[in-house]
């Protein structure tokens, strides 16, 4: 229907589109190409990116104490900026390498590992084949396929590849890489058993080019790439973070081994740093990181943080280290014993300073070299006191250890009744299931209770040992008195011990060789009027004490005594003591006082010359009478006994014949 508008002819029309189009393309042919913009000698795999070709990080392992600092394992400005470089890994180091990979995708065997490399490397287009394959033939003429079809015009008028398009040399089929890897439908001829119309392939190509299935998979090949990246710079901050809590716990389980090592605690009153509170851990920690960068920027970063955050400085972390090291003390103790096979039990308890029971057990093997080694395996707390619980408790252990207690060829305890015991003791049981665990009383234990036997026989002796323990009770008090003895003498006095017969003789030893020096002291202390009276009196009785000659005696006796038995337990302390050794001491020491019993004579003049009493002859030991009475009897009550008689009586021999 005419509308009264001139309207122009056909040829008109067309010509007017044909001036349009050459415009275009002028416009066209005067803009610069988009590949002008970017650099050329890239890859043309759309997968492969410039991390693909840069070096990898090195990791290096940095000695403690090289001045290590935080920025080494975390730089500060470049962390973020290098994320491709960091994240990039070598093709080859990959599980499947390029050897394995076949360029034919009628052969690929589609799994993770396969898209996984094809992510990372990219695929061949085998653009270089002859084609000769691919050969066709139609009604009118046989066709083949053409590089041609790789490659496909846009609308501007450039031209692009097709990278997903890969040809066959084994079939003469072409495929879609993508979808070959990621796409479920095989009902796509270039997924499927492959595409060879070639006289409708460009059709195909672009249709197949715009389909969803398509664009799926080359998002989910390009995601995945991304991704293979991403896992890789992740894997980089994880070995950082890795390394980084390395370097922080080699540091701590030095300082936790050192300290444990001289039997220093750990602990402190609180777990803030810089407190003079806090505890020997923390503050070696602090010391630490005076000298060590890595150690310092660690306490100001991480020390502050409070409960739930990882730092490594909290008292459950060096607990957990002590742990650590116990069990894999045992377990090297144990490997050492299951080469050796057969041990000897010890095992002793005493109260800790907590008042808990603790039973210590320690194993005797000899080692590969034929010497004798005494490993401690534990302690073991609250265990009971009776021989069957002390079985229960030793057999669970050593069944946890891996210890198997047929291979025990010997037990050594000390004399006490549930130990060794003939009939309920730990002994015996244990041998009513190893009758080859034969037992050995402990030879040092067995020498001190002859000793305490010994020292405790007579009134005499037993008061000599608590004067002793109170004279170095009274100088120790104060150090007003510590300072005057330690004016007079060298030597300072030792207190007394119930197990270790060594601190008797070492206070026995200070008072021979101190004996006038401690004298002056004491009459200095006891005439000072500035002391206070009790402070005389105690000083008065000491010297009352010192002034007798029995005191004299004592001092020279026990101190020849002490000194044999002193080095006689020493040897049977020692690792490489066997029962032999035992032996030939004991009989070393029976034979020594034997003889010692004969030579009352010589002691008694050493003892004079230590006392500078020479009337000694004329002095009777007072005898003490008491009134009669009507109904005693008249026998007489014999002359005093003389002082050197009564010594040799009454203190001298009993001692001896004790020993």
């Amino acid at each position: 229907m005419a509308d009264g508008r001139a309207r122009l002819s056909g040829c008109e029309y067309r010509k007017k589109a044909e001036e349009k189009k050459q415009r275009e393309r002028q416009l066209l042919a005067k803009t610069a190409k988009i590949d002008k913009f970017f650099s050329k000698g890239l890859s043309e795999s759309p997968i492969e990116t410039e991390a693909e070709t840069a070096p990898p990080v090195e990791l290096r392992n940095v000695p403690p104490d090289s001045g290590t600092s935080v920025d080494d394992f975390f730089p500060r400005d470049d962390r973020m900026n290098n994320v491709d470089r960091s994240s990039s890994t070598d093709p080859s180091s990959s599980s499947f390498t390029s050897s394995e990979f076949d360029s034919d995708p009628a052969k690929w065997i589609v799994n993770d590992e396969l898209r996984d490399y094809v992510a990372r490397n990219g695929h061949p287009q085998n653009s270089g084949s002859d084609f000769s394959n691919s050969k066709r033939i139609y009604q009118d003429q046989a066709r083949f396929f053409s590089s041609n079809f790789l490659q496909r015009k846009l609308p501007n008028g450039e031209i692009s590849n097709r990278q997903w398009l890969i040809y066959s040399e084994s079939t003469g089929m072409v495929f879609c890489g993508p979808c070959l890897l990621f796409s479920n439908s095989s009902s796509i001829s270039l997924v499927g058993g492959g595409f060879n119309d070639w006289k409708n392939a460009r059709t195909h190509f672009e249709t197949h080019e715009q389909s969803r299935v398509h664009k799926e998979s080359a998002i989910t090949l390009k995601t995945r790439s991304l991704g293979q990246n991403l896992s890789l710079m992740l894997e980089s901050e994880r070995a950082q973070e890795v390394r980084y809590w390395k370097e922080v716990m080699k540091r701590v389980a030095a300082v936790v081994r050192k300290l444990t090592s001289r039997g220093l605690p750990l602990r402190g009153s609180n777990e803030v740093l810089r407190s003079s509170h806090n505890g020997n851990f923390l503050m070696v920690l602090e010391l630490l990181a005076e000298f060590d960068p890595f150690m310092k920027e660690h306490l100001t970063k991480h020390g502050a943080q409070g409960s739930g955050k990882t730092s490594y400085l909290s008292s459950t972390t060096f607990e957990d280290v002590v742990r650590i090291v116990a069990r894999k003390c045992r377990e090297v103790i144990a490997n050492k014993l299951k080469t050796a096979k057969y041990f000897s039990l010890i095992v002793d308890s005493t109260p800790d300073i907590s008042h808990v029971d603790q039973l210590s057990i320690v194993l005797r093997f000899v080692q590969e070299n034929g010497s004798p080694s005494e490993s401690f395996l534990n302690f073991v707390p609250n265990t009971g006191h009776t021989g069957q619980e002390l079985y229960d408790a030793i057999t669970e252990h050593l069944l946890s250890a891996g210890i198997d207690l047929k291979n025990c060829r010997g037990q050594s305890y000390d004399n006490a009744a549930n130990m060794s015991g003939s009939y309920k003791g730990l002994q015996a049981r244990i041998k009513a299931v190893n009758e080859f665990a034969e037992f050995v009383p402990c030879s040092a234990h067995s020498l001190n209770l002859v000793g305490t036997a010994a020292a405790s026989c007579c009134p005499e002796s037993t008061r000599y040992f608590m004067f002793l323990q109170g004279i170095y009770n009274f100088f120790s008090a104060t150090p007003t008195r510590w300072e005057k003895l330690k004016h007079e003498t060298k030597l300072t006095l030792k207190s007394l011990s119930s197990t270790r017969w060594s601190c008797r003789y070492e206070a026995c030893k200070a008072l021979l060789k101190s004996w006038k020096p401690i004298y002056d002291t004491l009459e200095s202390i006891s005439t000072d009027t500035s002391e206070k009276a009790l402070v005389r009196a105690e000083a008065g009785g000491f010297m009352k004490q010192m002034s007798k000659f029995e005191t004299a005696f004592m001092t020279i006796f026990w101190g020849r005594a002490l000194d044999r038995i002193n080095a006689v337990s020493k040897k049977l302390q020692r690792e490489d003591a066997d029962v032999e050794l035992v032996m030939t001491l004991y009989e070393s020491l029976i034979s020594y006082f034997t003889s010692l019993r004969g030579e009352f004579a010589a002691n008694f003049k050493d003892a004079r010359a230590l006392f500078g009493d020479e009337s000694l002859e004329s002095r009777a030991a007072r005898t003490r009478k008491r009134k009669r009475h009507f109904d005693d009897s008249d026998e007489d009550e014999g002359p005093p006994v003389c002082t050197e008689d009564a010594l040799r009586d009454e203190v001298f021999f009993p001692v001896v014949d004790c020993l």
